[in-house]
């Protein structure tokens, strides 16, 4: 029975692996793709294709198919899968989520998402500066750096082609209030 997991669990890697090969191959076909110039232009065209990549990619799928997913683990998996490509937005997103929901501490959550900032790319994900707000309110009592990564957002919104949700706009002015009306600030 045990073998047959380990079975499944590796045909479900091989499948996923070959499916993001092709899926890099057929982006490196249509780079004319305005998502891909917007982001990767600075890239050398065969960057999301190198072994470091895709090696990345397979770390990735590990860390997905793990049953018994601990925080050390998922900390040292997203670490290691961000230092082989910094630009793999998903993971620092995941991470930092699962993080959030099973850590009592929040450092690890935190020093993911300032990592995931060296990137181009996600410097330009309003979600990214969310997280790292939301953290360091909620779990490191600390206001006034969310506020300082709430109004990092506020200067996304000319840049960023998606829409940047109202309640970080409302949140960022409650927190502003909240420190006129206190020594905070």
């Amino acid at each position: 029975m045990i073998w047959r997991k380990q079975w499944v669990r590796g045909s479900l890697i091989l499948c996923c692996l070959s499916i993001s090969i092709f899926c890099k191959i057929y982006l490196l076909k249509h780079k004319q793709n305005h998502c891909i110039n917007k982001h990767f232009s600075h890239l050398p065209v065969l960057w999301y294709l190198t072994f470091k990549n895709i090696v990345a990619d397979y770390y990735w799928l590990q860390m997905l198919c793990d049953d018994n997913l601990e925080c050390n683990s998922c900390y040292a998996y997203s670490d290691f899968v961000t230092d082989l490509d910094l630009h793999f937005n998903i993971v620092y997103r995941y991470a930092s989520i699962f993080l959030t929901n099973k850590s009592i501490n929040a450092d690890y959550t935190v020093s993911l998402l300032e990592k995931s900032l060296q990137s181009p790319i996600n410097k330009v994900d309003w979600r990214i500066y969310f997280y790292l707000a939301y953290n360091h309110y909620f779990f490191n009592k600390n206001p006034k750096k969310a506020f300082a990564y709430l109004n990092q957002v506020k200067f996304l919104s000319s840049h960023n082609a998606q829409e940047i949700p109202q309640f970080l706009f409302s949140w960022q002015n409650k927190l502003k209030k909240e420190f006129k009306n206190s020594i905070i600030f």
